[in-house]
């Protein structure tokens, strides 16, 4: 787009921790480990997954199990795992790709969490609490669907998180395709991500006029749920689970409906997200969860704001860069009495000296020129845009202060003389430090603040003209 950078690969690995990349690397992979060392995966429902891959694989290149089965792809809707199962199965066989699977679902989740707290704004350091969570009861039944849609789901609430590019063409497609791809893995993370894009939205104002504007607005962002919404609509539809009913008292029990109570449901939450540890592994869970909370809440106490961007100093700028403009001049350095020509000279070549340290200390340009905040804060073409101090003495302070009077140079230099006159005058320098001229600069202003120039007078940029010689100049005289 028009007025971006362009966002190089240096930028981008600019902000990288190599330290805290390698460690959640390192152990987000690590977590995958199990699947591979042991001889059967511990997941409850592998065989079937890798019946099913199996079988499809064997309908779609053709077999003599289309006799047997039936592809009716509309009924279902877990899609994805068996979709990207089948093509693996022809390079790693159908085991191995339903175990490629369930690990790259253990790795992507917490990128997937640490990318949606990136972009939402929050710290993505917390995302190393999932790691004691991603061996839960739902991995260990082989809930393999629900497991691959949840990062799905977690990246696309990611990138809905940026209110600036979330309507952008690119950006709908993008979604859609994750929404999609996030409805035909598992119904429970289609339904997390339609929670985090209701409550990314932007809140109403409440007022009724802005209120069809914001209804657009809100239409044009969430457009890219409409493919995965007419799926779900296709799927209650053709799908046999709403004449599927399962009677929990027996064979030929009628149905009633009962709801569980409060107690009951804290218990079998706790039993669902704690079954898998014992009691040890519990207790070693809840004091990790703790710590990693702790070095975070620490960690942002530490934390300093990144400094901002220095003006560009010139040399022998005693001020840090606080008067320094596009185009800046020298400013005025403080040379001690005690300091001959050379010291003197050493001192006007960096704000590092000694006495440029006692400058920038003493002579703080906002209590120097309260009405003019800092000098080279004044529009460059006005005749005061560059005003330093030269051969002023401080009535109480030992050491004379050089000021410097860089004027535009169309002006002439009697008017250039009785502005700096005025400027001087008018500036509170003088009054709150003391400042007085001395010398040669006594006779200066007291030169400036004479009457203006007669007529013919000539002017800074303009050469007296001499009178001719001869009868030339007997003819112009007379």
């Amino acid at each position: 787009m028009e007025g971006r950078r362009a966002v190089t690969l240096r930028d981008r690995l600019r902000g990288v921790r190599i330290g805290f990349e390698a460690a959640f690397a390192v152990v987000s992979l690590g977590l995958a480990t199990p699947l591979y060392a042991a001889a059967h995966a511990p997941l409850q429902d592998l065989p079937q997954h890798i019946a099913a891959v199996s079988v499809l694989r064997r309908l779609l290149f053709g077999s003599s199990l289309d006799a047997v089965f039936e592809v009716t792809l509309s009924r279902t809707q877990y899609l994805l795992v068996y979709a990207l199962g089948v093509p693996l199965s022809a390079l790693l066989g159908a085991e191995g790709a339903v175990r490629l699977l369930a690990a790259a679902s253990l790795v992507a989740i917490p990128y997937a969490l640490r990318f949606a707290l990136r972009r939402s704004g929050g710290d993505e350091r917390l995302a190393a609490l999932s790691w004691p969570l991603l061996w839960n009861p739902q991995f260990f039944l082989g809930f393999l669907n629900l497991l691959i849609g949840v990062p799905l789901a977690l990246v696309a609430i990611g990138l809905f998180a940026d209110p600036a590019r979330r309507s952008e063409p690119r950006r709908q497609v993008a979604l859609g395709a994750l929404a999609l791809a996030t409805f035909y893995a598992h119904l429970i993370p289609f339904g997390v991500l339609g929670l985090g894009v209701l409550t990314t939205l932007s809140p109403p104002s409440g007022r009724l006029r802005a209120l069809g504007a914001e209804l657009r607005g809100w239409i044009r962002q969430v457009v890219f749920l409409v493919p995965s919404l007419l799926a779900a609509a296709l799927w209650v539809v053709r799908s046999p689970a709403n004449d599927a009913t399962v009677l929990a008292g027996g064979v030929g029990t009628a149905a009633h409906a009962e709801w569980p109570s409060v107690p009951s449901l804290a218990r079998e939450l706790s039993n669902t997200l704690l079954d898998v540890p014992g009691d040890r592994d519990e207790r070693l869970l809840l004091g990790w969860g703790l710590g990693v909370l702790a070095a975070v809440a620490g960690s942002r106490r530490r934390s300093v704001a990144p400094p901002r961007p220095r003006a560009r100093r010139p040399a022998g700028c005693p001020w840090s860069g606080r008067c320094c403009s596009p185009r800046p001049t020298r400013c005025a350095t403080v040379p001690s009495r005690r300091s001959g020509a050379r010291r003197f000279r050493r001192s006007r070549r960096g704000p590092r000296s000694a006495s440029a340290r006692r400058c920038s200390r003493r002579w703080a340009p906002s209590s120097a020129w309260p009405s003019i905040a800092r000098p080279c804060d004044l529009p460059r073409r006005s005749p005061f845009a560059r005003l330093g101090a030269r051969h002023l003495r401080p009535a109480v302070r030992r050491d004379p202060v050089e000021l410097r009077l860089h004027l535009a140079d169309p002006h002439p230099l009697p008017a250039r003389g009785r502005a700096a006159a005025a400027a001087l005058d008018a500036s509170p320098l003088a009054g709150a430090r003391g400042l007085a001229p001395r010398g040669r600069a006594r006779r200066r202003l007291a030169g400036l603040r004479r009457r203006p120039p007669r007529a013919g007078r000539p002017v800074a940029g303009e050469r007296a003209r001499r009178p001719r010689r001869g009868a030339g100049a007997r003819a112009a005289r007379s």
